[in-house]
């Protein structure tokens, strides 16, 4: 018996449409975005990039930076400094934005900078640097725009903070001090009390981003005459750099896997290839990603790093071109000259 052809097209239809009721429909809501802040424009204005999507935070200031940044649902937060006003004689500011609205943490008479900021909960911590009445700089935290106490060594005269870390109810500061000579101290704080990693008179080092990954402190920078390196809970790894100079800009810790962000210098058969840093990243010390062959004619700046499963995305410049790398794939950044320092991704 021969079925009748519109019985089958009734068929085709219904299975179509089960198909489509039974097919799991794509969720937007976990792709991934990709949030990068720094500056931008003649006047360079602090800004964020959210996809590669400019806007704009101090268009009423002369300048300022967007140091890093930090997405908590759809609340974008910016840190950096912006400066105190459009006259000559105006002062660097350390502030944070929340969805645009400016948090200022200092007066405006010294002064000073915020270079990271972490949200926990409705917690927001920002780390950064003041300028003290003698001049010297002073390492700063701060909760909900209160300072918090962070502890000094006797030897310490100035101080700086690079990274902060929160992990459960605990806050990790990263930096540097200086000894009445000046030599180099790498330090962290956990809750205000801090922690060497070299000795000053006797090794030189510096401290550049932290993160946690359970009970285990990381931090990222740079020993001996810039050679990038690595302590874990305070033990030191050197990192294998492809180049005779290198530092460390960025640090995370992902499925037991260290991934590191920083710059080098490039070495082909065994020589420098130019005098310009170059973006490079490493993981558990070996080198994964360098950039430096597709632009090595351009100085290349390397800031913050962030790694979602695999993908490592890195935020810098080549030449005066805000951009960021994804797995080394360069992304350039829709604000022409300008400068790109932190970056984060968030599925919102």
């Amino acid at each position: 018996m021969k079925t009748p052809i519109a019985f089958l097209l009734l068929l085709l239809v219904a299975a179509v449409s089960s198909c489509k009721k039974n097919s799991p429909k794509p969720d937007s809501k976990t792709s991934n975005h990709v949030y990068v802040a720094g500056s931008a424009g003649a006047a360079s204005d602090v800004v964020y990039w959210e996809d590669n999507s400019l806007k704009n935070l101090t268009t009423n200031y002369a300048n300022g930076v967007g140091e890093a940044i930090a997405v908590n649902g759809k609340d974008v937060y910016v840190a950096g400094y912006r400066y105190s006003n459009l006259n000559t004689n105006s002062v660097q500011v350390a502030t944070y934005w929340k969805n645009g609205f400016a948090h200022t943490l200092t007066d405006t008479i010294s002064p000073s900078w915020a270079i990271a900021i972490a949200i926990s909960g409705s917690d927001v911590y920002v780390a950064g640097v003041v300028t003290q009445s003698n001049g010297m700089r002073r390492a700063a935290v701060w909760k909900n725009e209160v300072e918090m106490p962070l502890q000094f060594g006797a030897n310490v005269v100035s101080s700086e903070a690079t990274g902060l870390a929160v992990s459960n109810s605990d806050v990790y500061v990263v930096g540097n001090g200086a000894t009445p000579e000046f030599y180099g101290i790498a330090a962290y704080w956990k809750n205000g009390v801090e922690t060497d990693l070299n000795d000053p008179y006797n090794s030189l080092a510096r401290a550049t981003a932290i993160t946690v990954n359970g009970q285990d402190v990381y931090v990222a920078g740079d020993v001996g005459s810039q050679s990038a390196a690595y302590w874990k809970n305070g033990s030191l790894t050197a990192l294998s750099a492809d180049g005779i100079s290198s530092f460390a800009t960025g640090i995370q810790v992902q499925n037991g896997d260290v991934y590191i962000a920083g710059e080098a210098y490039p070495v082909v058969n065994g020589q420098t290839a130019n005098f310009v840093y170059s973006m490079v990243y490493w993981k558990n010390g070996s080198v994964v990603n360098t950039d430096w062959r597709n632009h090595s004619s351009s100085v290349m700046n390397v800031g913050s790093m962030k790694v979602i499963d695999t993908n490592v995305y890195v935020a810098g410049s080549i030449g005066v071109n805000p951009v960021y790398w994804n797995n080394g794939r360069v992304t350039k950044l829709s604000s022409g000259a300008g400068t790109a320092m932190g970056i984060t991704v968030a599925n919102n």
